[in-house]
């Protein structure tokens, strides 16, 4: 690494052997070509790249080689893509075809910096104007150290690739196994005892939920707030309540509560609805100790008034056998949702053995700690990522 000179200019501080140049100066941008879902083959030998990637097969293709394609229309309109080696670019990107040498993998994170999704027109319908972008100004290293710079970033993004396949196929397997085991399809070696299925009227019972919008939510206070929108989008099938930050009730609203329900160890949340089919999406919460934890808007709670093994209900009720039945039960179009008697049609399947359901519920923990890890890790390497790219895409640090 070495240590460089600055110099000012129009779009602040660059290296001194850096330029300044407009986009229109190193590409020309166009619109790709028009073409239908309709051309589109099962066996079709070219991508076709629309404004956010792949999005189909063809035998013909419009450009050849590396380019860098920025998403033209709609709501992810600037997103930028590299398409290498033959491939059909739609009239959905716009294609930036070099005047001057440069490197792809230094350029493409320039441009993604950009934000250029800023650039597009007001309109009910986002549109990214090639004029507009070619006006656009960016920093200008030698050819030379934008091969070095591409490199670096480009290994970082292969790792960072391998580890979301990795995570991806995981979460497979993991599907796969919860299908099985969940089902009784496959049996854990040593349980033969019989399977019962239930309803969740059966099983156990309802207790009132809150109402508080996120207005009465807090990052502190007394009473945790279990809320829809966190079990659709941030929670597994088990949410550990000792490691697990939760929002709280704003402590103004927190005396409504104080005397009230508590979760206990077991309680499975569900939110009641969802604006795809992840409406019915559940937790179990463990390891609550001495916290005061309350359901909040747009949930169910469940208390088992049968013994569960630790964890086995949260999968239960995540798995596919559990969650196939819900779209037969609930109403609406635009949202979905289920009601409270219908929720308690729901049935469950599951193994009498408790040691059973112990076991399948630490296979599937076993696997969701692998995952997490792996998840972390992918993580780690997207912040060294955005460390490598601050300081290389503005000269701070040199590589040669």
């Amino acid at each position: 690494m070495i240590e460089t000179n600055f110099k000012h200019t129009d779009i602040g501080p660059i290296p001194h052997d850096w330029e300044v140049k407009r986009l229109g100066d190193l590409m020309d941008i166009k619109s790709g070509d028009s073409i239908t879902g309709d051309s589109f083959l099962i066996n079709g030998k070219f991508p076709v790249y629309g404004g956010n990637g792949i999005r189909g097969f063809v035998n013909d293709f419009n450009i050849n080689g590396d380019y860098i394609l920025i998403g033209r229309v709609g709501a992810l309109c600037g997103n930028i893509h590299i398409a290498s080696g033959k491939s059909f670019a739609s009239e959905h990107a716009l294609v930036c075809h070099p005047n001057c040498k440069y490197n792809v993998n230094f350029l493409s994170p320039i441009l993604q910096g950009m934000n250029l999704g800023q650039y597009s027109g007001a309109s009910a319908q986002p549109v990214l104007a090639a004029g507009k972008l070619s006006r656009l100004q960016i920093s200008f290293p030698p050819l030379a150290e934008q091969e070095a710079i591409g490199k670096a970033l480009s290994d970082v993004d292969g790792l960072i690739e391998g580890l979301r396949k990795l995570i991806e196929k995981k979460r497979n397997i993991k599907q796969g196994a919860m299908s099985r085991l969940l089902s009784g399809s496959l049996r854990l070696p040593n349980f033969n005892k019989p399977w019962e299925t239930s309803t969740l009227g059966e099983l156990g019972h309802l207790i009132p939920n809150n109402c508080l919008s996120w207005d009465c939510i807090s990052n502190t206070g007394l009473i945790a707030n279990i809320h829809y929108g966190q079990i659709l989008t941030r929670f597994g099938a088990v949410v550990d309540a000792s490691i697990t930050q939760l929002p709280f009730i704003h402590r103004s609203y927190e005396s409504k509560f104080v005397n009230g329900n508590k979760a206990k160890d077991g309680d499975v949340i569900f939110a009641d609805t969802a604006e795809d089919d992840t409406v019915g999406k559940a937790i179990e919460l463990i390891n609550i100790g001495n916290k005061h934890i309350v359901s909040g808007l747009h949930t169910f709670w469940f208390r088992p008034d049968v013994v569960f093994a630790h964890s086995f209900l949260g999968y239960a009720v995540s798995g596919e056998t559990f969650h196939s039945q819900i779209p037969l039960l609930a109403t609406g179009t635009k949202v979905s949702s289920i009601s409270k008697p219908n929720l308690l049609k729901l049935e469950i399947h599951y193994p009498t053995d408790l040691a059973e359901q112990s076991a399948i519920a630490k296979v599937l923990t076993d696997m969701d700690s692998e995952i997490e890890k792996l998840e972390k890790k992918l993580a780690k390497y997207e912040r060294v990522k955005q460390g490598m790219m601050k300081q290389l895409l503005t000269g701070k640090i040199r590589l040669i």
